[in-house]
């Protein structure tokens, strides 16, 4: 399980309950407090995981990671209720906090010199999504959709699973953003499949395309990030 998959593990968990549609640029999420010895940077800012809004930070510090969680569970445990137990996946040390609406967590891993992790704030209302409207395959299921603004662009990426093999996928897909106006920039090759870039206008899509499916009856997915703009 990688950093990003442990930090869900425990942020999955949590029970959220709708709210009526918002925009993105309004909500906002509050600051995580730091320890003086963390050098952090941005992940997200903002992010709609799967209609769950949250922000993403990464750090590293000379402290261990045994010190960090230390610092965290004082530090919260004196701020009411809501401070979960550490816990231990694989490499990493997680302790979470429920505060106000939201919920705090932190990752982190021995390095050499210190530790290492993710910070993660995560709001417990979900953020109402909507309709997607990049167009999809009749029988596309998503997976997972995250939405994320970045210095005030908007983006997307969605992840979709087919019952046919990708080079199906990938046929349909061309024709069907060819028909709505997008043009073909690029093919190519990763070490996870086939992909194609496209753009219309300020707009820019990357589809990936792997022979391979988490969900039963699939043969295929398709990750599609998609620039708004």
């Amino acid at each position: 399980m990688n950093s990003s998959q442990s930090f869900y593990f425990i942020i999955l968990m949590l029970l959220v309950s709708p709210v009526s549609a918002e925009n993105l640029k309004s909500f906002q999420l509050p600051e995580f407090n730091l320890n003086s010895d963390m050098k952090v940077q941005w992940v997200a800012r903002k992010m709609i995981y799967n209609s769950k809004p949250m922000s993403i930070q990464q750090f590293h510090s000379s402290l261990s990671a045994k010190e960090i969680i230390r610092f965290y569970n004082h530090h919260w445990q004196y701020k009411g209720n809501g401070l979960q137990k550490p816990v231990a996946q694989g490499e990493y040390q997680m302790l979470a906090y429920e505060h106000d609406g939201h919920v705090f967590s932190v990752q982190v891993k021995n390095i050499n010199g210190g530790s290492e992790g993710e910070l993660v704030v995560t709001r417990n209302r979900s953020y109402q999504q909507g309709p997607i409207a990049f167009p999809l395959h009749h029988d596309a299921k998503v997976v997972t959709r995250i939405h994320s603004l970045d210095m005030g662009t908007k983006s997307e990426t969605i992840t979709v699973s087919h019952t046919h093999l990708s080079n199906v996928s990938e046929h349909w897909y061309r024709n069907a953003l060819i028909r709505k106006g997008w043009s073909n920039q690029d093919n190519g090759s990763s070490i996870s499949g086939n992909q194609a870039m496209y753009q219309k206008g300020k707009q820019l899509c990357q589809l990936i395309f792997m022979d391979n499916s988490s969900m039963a009856g699939h043969q295929s997915m398709v990750m599609i990030h998609w620039i708004k703009g």
